[in-house]
């Protein structure tokens, strides 16, 4: 029970995938390999246009020493010991409060007794792909990371980028003006 990628031939992407999980490419209408029964679940990556960001002020800081990275980042200063990073998460739908604030780290999903979370989306309409614990952002040695523990995926369509890519499944830098989508929920991250 899969859908072949159109682009990449990979043949494991779930039946009610849109991206393909290998190259990230969009999957549309694509034709199951093989039969399958009715899906468990109807979930849906966004794929609503989202307004490009105002430009920020760049980094005033310099960095001292050369930075190795392996993957394209936005090069931040390490924050000095004690100092608080914060960042935050805009909806770009209509939600019940303009802005989410993240200082250093904050868990984001559904709250209930026992699963403490920083930032609660069960106020935000079409909340119901949110996971209890659907991810964690968190700022670690000057860059901000995202990882999904979710059931339905985290994706992250970077400053420029037209499409969201694949589901992440590792943790991922994330920059100032990359749109993050919680399930269905959709937010653009900003660090000021």
């Amino acid at each position: 029970m899969s859908i072949e990628c159109p682009t990449c031939g990979y043949e494991g992407n779930p039946p009610d995938a849109e991206f393909c999980e290998t190259c990230g490419a969009e999957l549309g209408n694509t034709p199951p390999v093989t039969p399958t029964s009715s899906p468990s679940s109807s979930f849906t990556p966004p794929t609503q246009v989202i307004p490009t960001p105002q430009p920020l002020t760049p980094p005033t800081q310099v960095i001292p020493t050369p930075q190795v990275m392996t993957a394209p980042m936005q090069v931040t200063s390490p924050s000095p010991i004690g100092a608080m990073a914060t960042a935050r998460l805009i909806p770009l739908f209509n939600a019940p409060t303009a802005e989410f604030k993240i200082y250093n780290s904050a868990v984001i999903g559904i709250f209930t007794p026992g699963n403490p979370v920083e930032i609660d989306l069960d106020s935000c309409a079409n909340s119901d792909k949110v996971s209890q614990h659907h991810a964690e952002i968190t700022y670690e040695n000057g860059v901000w990371m995202i990882k999904d523990n979710s059931t339905n995926g985290t994706y992250i369509k970077t400053l420029g980028q037209a499409k969201f890519g694949a589901r992440i499944m590792s943790p991922t830098p994330i920059n100032s003006g990359d749109t993050i989508a919680f399930a269905n929920l959709v937010f653009q991250f900003q660090t000021p």
